[in-house]
């Protein structure tokens, strides 16, 4: 039997005013260093180094 991973795990980017609130929730700031695991497109890191955070992204 075949599966495709798309299948089992489909891509469901986080909404934006989603983000915002766990960027504003973490307290995120220029002395952070942010881990975005499986990052998608990026958005978290994208939003946390717009408040000056450092990020790593895998």
């Amino acid at each position: 039997m075949t599966v495709r991973p798309s299948i089992l795990a489909p891509y469901v980017p986080t909404p934006p005013e989603v983000v915002e609130c766990m960027i504003r929730i973490a307290g995120t700031n220029a002395n952070d260093l942010v881990y975005d695991l499986g990052c998608g497109d990026g958005r978290l890191a994208i939003a946390a180094a717009l408040r000056g955070a450092r990020d790593r992204s895998a």
